[in-house]
């Protein structure tokens, strides 16, 4: 289960294999404006792509792409960091993102998000999860890192509430847990958009 959060305020929503989603962060820096129509339904193309592989992201054409998720941020003592462990023998590296924020040259409506979690970094969610302390701690990370990297926004890719993945901790409040702890980083990335739109 996957929901990307990031800075602009509308909830997008996407069937993939799974249930895919997000809320956005707003910096007031960009905002995104669509030139088609009011009465057109403007979609999202999102696009994943692998800090762990050898890969130019300057070969990605953004054109057509709205998001990319970048995979991924771990979760160490309650917090979203960037860790630069290697997965499948490459190290992850904060270039990376830079990189990534890059291609808004070429598509200023591009949005960089980073995945937190997946396969093997989803074993901190339920902890993270778990009290209203551990989630506040968590959303102040999320901003944190959001902030730090420039970037426009967070994609939680939890595998799995209540289920063990890659045999990571899971409790049966998991599902009720991950939907509160959704709420407290929209609400921390709202309070950032409000910080910045002051300065």
């Amino acid at each position: 289960m996957s929901w990307k959060i990031s800075y602009k305020p509308v909830l997008f929503v996407t069937l993939m294999v799974f249930l895919f989603g997000g809320c956005h962060y707003q910096s007031h820096k960009k905002t995104i404006r669509s030139s088609k129509p009011a009465t057109e339904k403007r979609h999202n193309v999102v696009a994943y792509v692998a800090g762990y592989r050898n890969f130019d992201f300057a070969t990605i054409d953004v054109a057509g792409i709205t998001h990319i998720n970048y995979a991924f941020a771990n979760i160490v003592n309650g917090e979203v960091v960037f860790d630069t462990t290697k997965i499948d023998g490459k190290n992850l590296t904060p270039k990376d993102i830079d990189a990534l924020n890059s291609l808004k040259a070429k598509n200023s409506d591009l949005n960089v998000l980073v995945s937190v979690g997946g396969w093997s970094w989803s074993k901190g969610f339920s902890d993270a999860a778990l009290t209203e302390k551990s989630r506040l701690r968590f959303a102040k990370s999320c901003a944190n890192f959001v902030q730090k990297y420039k970037i426009d926004g967070i994609d939680l890719d939890w595998e799995y509430p209540n289920q063990p993945g890659a045999g990571n901790t899971f409790r049966p409040e998991d599902v009720h847990n991950f939907t509160l702890l959704l709420k407290a980083v929209r609400e921390e990335l709202d309070l950032l958009t409000q910080k910045e739109n002051k300065n």
